[in-house]
Order: structure tokens, then sequence, then C-alpha cells
């Protein structure tokens, strides 16, 4: 029911541009407000931050259902300290509640974690209770809070939430 395509032409990262503009302002104006979001969306959703992302160590999937795209994801492969990083990881609102997530997070899991790896993580803003409560279903634990400035006098207040593995996955 669900496909995950590999983001490699310029057409998937039109895509994804298109996708995060439609997700972005559907879901996350009542946290961050509009300014934020286009700040946001034109700094690190992009057509041209998108291909400067994947020339580096990023990896980008576009999530299809019954062959439409409903969202997209990313990981980060920088396994210096033995953990992978979701990069992002955004639905289209109509299409959440639907198991798309965590089908995503077992996609993942079984393709890109390798078993030195004892740690999957990712941020999530502070005030996304529908996002923290869906990763603490799969077993992400809240650890520390991060303010990281992005600029133009925007701020990401996050938690980052993790996710501990023993010698293999479970």
């Amino acid at each position: 029911m669900f496909e995950f395509i590999k983001v490699e032409t310029i057409t998937h990262i039109d895509t994804v541009s298109i996708l995060a503009k439609q997700i972005w302002n559907a879901h996350y104006l009542s946290i961050i407000g509009q300014e934020q979001i286009d700040y946001m969306l034109s700094t690190f959703q992009s057509k041209e931050a998108i291909t400067e992302q994947l020339a580096g160590d990023f990896i980008y999937f576009i999530i299809k259902k019954h062959h439409q795209p409903v969202g997209y994801f990313s990981i980060e492969l920088n396994n210096k300290a033995n953990s992978l990083k979701i990069s992002k990881l955004y639905i289209n609102p109509k299409n959440q509640r639907q198991g798309i997530g965590s089908e995503v997070i077992a996609f993942i899991e079984a393709s890109y974690l390798e078993t030195q790896c004892h740690e999957l993580w990712l941020t999530v803003n502070r005030q996304n209770t529908h996002a923290i409560n869906f990763y603490q279903k799969l077993g992400f634990k809240k650890t520390i809070g991060i303010v990281q400035d992005i600029g133009n006098g925007f701020v990401m207040d996050d938690y980052k939430m993790v996710k501990k593995y023993q010698n293999q996955w479970i």
C-alpha cells in the first residue's frame, strides 16, 4: 500500500519541495507561524537546499500511498557516534494516523541500521505533541531540549528523541 521512492531526480526534488510547502503550511502554522514557516521552507526545504543536502550525507524518500505522494522523509548518514539520524519525517495531515509513519520507521530500521549502531534519533518541536506521542509509542524517549538559532531571528525549540538498541535491532 505504501511506497518509498528514493529521491534521485529533479522531478523528485520538485515533488519533495511541493510536499514540504503543503505539509508545513497545513501543520506548523499554529506552532511556529507563517513567517518562520516561509523562512524554514526557503532555507531548508527549497529545491536548492534539498539538492545540496543530497550532495552531502542526506538520503531523501518520497512516501506514496496508492501511487500518490503523501509525504517524505530523510535520513542523515553520519554514523560517527554509532547512531542514525532521521532528519525529516513529514506526512500530509490528512494521511496521518494510517500507519505510514510506523512503516517509515520500520523501513529505516530494516534498510539502514547496522549492528554497530546503538541508536536512532531525531529532533521534534516541543509544541508538536502529536508527533512526540507518536514517537514515544514507537519506543523513542525524550532526552534533552535543544534550542538552535537558525538565523533571521528564528530558533528551533526541539526535543531530541532517541530509540536505543542493544546488539541487534528490535
